[in-house]
C-alpha cells in the first residue's frame, strides 16, 4: 500500500475522526479552562486552588456535552448515569491535578501557571482514557458506541 493510500485510509477511518474531534474539543476546553483560570487569578485574585476547581469544572461540563453529541455521537436523551461516569472520571483527574499542583507549588515552589501547564497533558490522558473506556461505552456490550454503529 502506498503512503498516500495509507494516509487516506487513516484519515477516513472512524477512530481517527473521533481522535481529531476529541483533540478539537480538548483545545476548546483548554482555552476555556486556562482563560477562566487566568481571569480568576489575574483579575479577581482568587486563590489558585479555588480557581483551578472553578475553571476545570466549567470546562468539564462543556466537554461532556461536546464529546457526547459531537465526538462520540451519543444520540438520544441526556443520561444521568453517563454524566455521572463522566463526572467521576473528571473528579479523579481534578483530584490528581490538585494533589500534584499542591506538591509542585507548595513543596517545590513552582509557579501555579507552570504547574497548570505541566499537569495538562496528564489530565488529558486520564480524561481521554476514562471517556473512551468508561463513559461513552455501551455498557451492555462493553463496546465504544462507534464500534457498534459507525461503519464508515
Amino acid at each position: 500500500m502506498k503512503l498516500t493510500d495509507r494516509i487516506k485510509y487513516i484519515y477516513h477511518h472512524a477512530e481517527f475522526r473521533k481522535f481529531v474531534k476529541f483533540g478539537v474539543t480538548g483545545a476548546l476546553n483548554t482555552f476555556i479552562d486556562y482563560g477562566l483560570y487566568y481571569l480568576l487569578i489575574g483579575v479577581f485574585h482568587v486563590n489558585g486552588y479555588i480557581a483551578q476547581i472553578i475553571s476545570y469544572s466549567t470546562a468539564t461540563v462543556n466537554s461532556f456535552f461536546i464529546n457526547k453529541f459531537w465526538t462520540f455521537q451519543r444520540r438520544g436523551y441526556f443520561k444521568i448515569t453517563e454524566f455521572g461516569r463522566f463526572i467521576m472520571v473528571n473528579v479523579l483527574s481534578l483530584g490528581f491535578s490538585e494533589l500534584a499542583m499542591w506538591i509542585f507549588n507548595y513543596h517545590l515552589g513552582i509557579n501555579f501557571y507552570i504547574c497548570k501547564v505541566l499537569l495538562t497533558p496528564v489530565t488529558i490522558l486520564i480524561n481521554f482514557l476514562g471517556s473512551r473506556l468508561f463513559v461513552f461505552v455501551d455498557h451492555k456490550s462493553k463496546q465504544p458506541p462507534e464500534q457498534l454503529t459507525d461503519n464508515k
